[in-house]
């Protein structure tokens, strides 16, 4: 009974011991528990944020203002950017808008945690130099950029295309270096590009800039007489495109953009809008389009004048 009686104590003492530890175990585990709830309810409240870019191509010869656009929309209070044309390739990523999704979704590090998920829509604006030598990177980045876009929004939306054009050239004649870019083999090659499916144009956006020198040269004309001069005058240079998208995509504008002025620049909301609007279609919807632009949307003059058919001719 003696013997019994130890080796009772000794596994009375093991026990004890083994419930103390437990009980220590308990108590950290809840700590780390509440721990967890805590930040499991910091995480759902948080929210994640997707963002979503549309690849914007900015296109032209020197010196026609596709680098005073691209910073009305960026960086309009700059002023100590040279002045000189693009020499490189280059892109900026331009906030559109931000709202938040319908719908949670798992959190990364723990896919058992939904949270309220914001959406980021930005601009991918790619500026080129405006030799016909930089046409085949702007076909590489607009070939990259389509697969890119598919990957991460999962549907068939296109690049846009900005051409834009010096006004002037309306009354001084079209010059050698336009005739030049636009009959390079840019854009028939981008019609290949289409008709495999490489590249899907979204929108086609073209912009008449340095309207203000124009009215000083035609005072007598108003804006849409202005806007009609500039699409009988340029309007035949776009043929090449024939076949690369739809009528529907293709709007135009007038801007002035200049560089050394940002702030008294004009037009630049108006095609930030337009490059926008198929993606803030596809991701917000009909009625969010029709809010951010607001009216201001550009108008349609070219594609019922020169209709660009779905097919390759």
């Amino acid at each position: 009974m003696t013997k019994d009686l130890a080796t009772s104590k000794l596994s009375a003492n093991r026990l004890r011991g083994q419930l103390e530890s437990s009980q220590r175990t308990v108590t950290r585990l809840t700590a780390v528990e509440q721990k967890y709830l805590n930040v499991r309810n910091a995480l759902t409240n948080s929210g994640v944020i997707q963002h979503f870019h549309q690849p914007v191509l900015l296109l032209g010869p020197r010196a026609v203002g596709k680098t005073s656009l691209l910073m009305q929309w960026n960086a309009p209070w700059e002023r100590t950017i040279s002045v000189q044309s693009t020499r490189t390739h280059n892109y900026a990523t331009v906030p559109v808008f931000d709202y938040q999704l319908p719908y949670d979704v798992p959190y990364a590090a723990d896919p058992d945690i939904r949270t309220t998920a914001y959406a980021h829509l930005r601009l991918r604006v790619h500026d080129f130099p405006g030799e016909v030598s930089a046409q085949t990177k702007a076909l590489e980045v607009a070939s990259q950029e389509a697969l890119q876009l598919r990957a991460d929004i999962g549907q068939n939306l296109g690049v846009v295309l900005i051409c834009m054009f010096d006004a002037v050239e309306v009354v001084d004649g079209i010059s050698s270096e336009t005739n030049q870019y636009y009959n390079g083999d840019l854009f028939q090659r981008l019609r290949i590009y289409v008709g495999d499916s490489s590249i899907t144009i979204q929108r086609l956006i073209v912009v008449f800039n340095k309207i203000d020198l124009l009215a000083k040269r035609l005072p007598q004309l108003s804006q849409p007489e202005l806007l009609d001069r500039c699409v009988t005058t340029f309007m035949k240079l776009l043929e090449p495109l024939r076949g690369a998208c739809s009528a529907e995509k293709v709007c135009e504008t007038l801007t002035m953009c200049d560089r050394a002025n940002l702030m008294a620049s004009q037009g630049g909301p108006v095609v930030k809008g337009e490059a926008a609007r198929g993606m803030v279609h596809a991701i917000s919807g009909p009625a969010k389009v029709a809010e951010l632009l607001n009216g201001n949307s550009a108008s349609t003059v070219m594609s019922t004048q020169f209709p660009i058919v779905p097919t390759l001719s």
